[in-house]
């Protein structure tokens, strides 16, 4: 467990308590590539993914993984105190597939959580390098409420050991997206037969691998999309696909937008 949470990497990339009202708190299929954290203090809602419906009560705190294919919402109004992080192994977004959380936990950890992560926002009003250490000091000490003692037995040994084999493939996307990127090609920096592969590798991240080369692409488009003169073409052949068209496609697909709505600065995210 020591060596895989050593390349555990972990940002929070924005935060705020506030209340949240029907007309304006609501989605359907969020895919944000990052996890979201509720701490709730009042009114009620509800949230679902991976196939569940848990319903948003005060004193209790909620950890949304990424790609959670995310429905929210509230009958009235609910109050949450909430961050949006980014959480992974090794720097591949799955590390809630490897080692799996509470999605809910209730008092007194949801209530210890609310502590916390009030002084985190406290932590990320200020400057300076001591504020930012505490800050993502106290995200991990809020992460690990949702790991209760005994939780960890969830987590294989064997699925942990199958994670760091599939370190090179990670690395072999990351570094290749941009050329076709064959299922065979990946079970060879694994070291394992092509359908085997294919098999253990959507076990542990929960994706095909063509569906994680895809995720890994869009990914980089999202920061290409930031530049507003680059051309929809330029974008598509720097990610590896086919055509704009393509492209376009699956972007949306994947993030429920197109990409000519998604240049310039980022919309503004639900909490």
């Amino acid at each position: 467990m020591t060596l895989l949470l050593d390349t555990l990497q972990a940002a929070v990339l924005m935060g705020e308590k506030g209340v949240y009202r029907h007309d304006h708190w609501r989605g359907r299929g969020l895919n944000d590539p990052f996890a979201r954290l509720y701490c709730v203090t009042d009114g009620s809602g509800f949230v679902r993914h991976h196939g569940r419906e848990f319903h948003l009560r005060p004193g209790h705190a909620y950890l949304i993984p990424p790609y959670a294919n995310l429905d929210l919402g509230t009958p009235d109004a609910v109050t949450i105190w909430w961050v949006h992080a980014e959480v992974t192994l090794a720097g591949v977004a799955g590390v809630f597939s490897v080692l799996p959380p509470e999605f809910e936990i209730g008092p007194p950890s949801g209530l210890a959580a609310a502590r916390i992560l009030d002084r985190l926002l406290v932590a990320r009003a200020q400057s300076g390098v001591g504020s930012e250490l505490a800050a993502k000091g106290l995200f991990l000490e809020l992460l690990g409420l949702f790991y209760p003692p005994g939780r960890e037995a969830e987590a294989p040994v064997g699925r942990r050991d199958e994670w760091r084999r599939f370190q090179a493939v990670f690395e072999l996307v990351r570094r290749q997206f941009s050329r076709r990127l064959s299922v065979a090609e990946l079970a060879a920096a694994a070291g394992l037969e092509r359908s085997y592969f294919s098999v253990r590798f959507r076990a542990l991240c929960g994706l095909s691998p063509a569906q994680y080369v895809t995720r890994c692409r869009v990914e980089r488009a999202r920061v290409l999309l930031q530049d507003t003169g680059v051309k929809l073409e330029a974008v598509a052949r720097e990610t590896g696909f086919h055509d704009a068209f393509h492209f376009s496609r699956t972007f949306k697909r994947l993030t429920g937008r197109f990409p000519s709505a998604s240049r310039g600065a980022p919309p503004p995210v639900l909490p």
